[in-house]
């Protein structure tokens, strides 16, 4: 077993090299940290036609923090463990918690086995910057048999604008 979360050693800040089905072992993790804020949840309404994520009525998680974990959940899966060439075949989120309104969430990655034809079953967690816990999932992958390194992508930006805004502002 694996002792504490890693990268993969031709990891940089440039490129992202995935691990394959043959590299992969019981125990072993990552970890991706993502910060997140007012207009990732409004982006997520945009994208989904739902409420902000803000809005929970009986005080606990909502659909779109359940959405939001299994959005980070498929980025680490992506792009830290197992990485580039991943398939997801199915991921399952349990909310703990409401995301935090502002802040960093730490999406950990546990390879729990392997199976035949290059199936992989990790378990996520995700927890706040305090170390509370937010969410836990699992996600059963079809690993990479071959090694893939492709360069790190820019995030692009996004700005969000609400419909009628503008002329609010002018009349205001």
């Amino acid at each position: 077993p694996h002792e504490g979360p890693e990268r993969h050693p031709m990891t940089g800040p440039d490129r992202i090299t995935n691990r394959t089905f043959d590299e992969l072992a019981a125990g072993q993790s990552a970890e991706l940290v993502r910060p997140i804020g007012t207009q990732d949840r409004e982006l997520l309404a945009a994208l989904t036609g739902s409420l902000p994520t803000t809005v929970a009525g009986n005080g606990g998680a909502t659909a779109g923090d359940s959405a939001f974990v299994g959005a980070l959940v498929a980025s680490a899966l992506d792009t830290v463990l197992p990485g580039p060439g991943t398939r997801v075949v199915s991921l399952a989120v349990e909310m703990a918690a409401p995301l935090p309104q502002d802040g960093p969430v730490t999406v950990r990655l546990t390879v729990r086995g392997k199976h035949p034809g290059g199936r992989v079953v990790l378990d996520a967690t995700c927890h706040d910057s305090n170390g509370a816990s937010l969410a836990s999932a699992e996600a059963d992958v079809v690993a990479p048999a071959a090694r893939i390194e492709v360069p790190r992508a820019a995030v692009p930006g996004v700005h969000l604008h609400s419909v009628g805004a503008s002329f609010k502002a002018m009349t205001d």
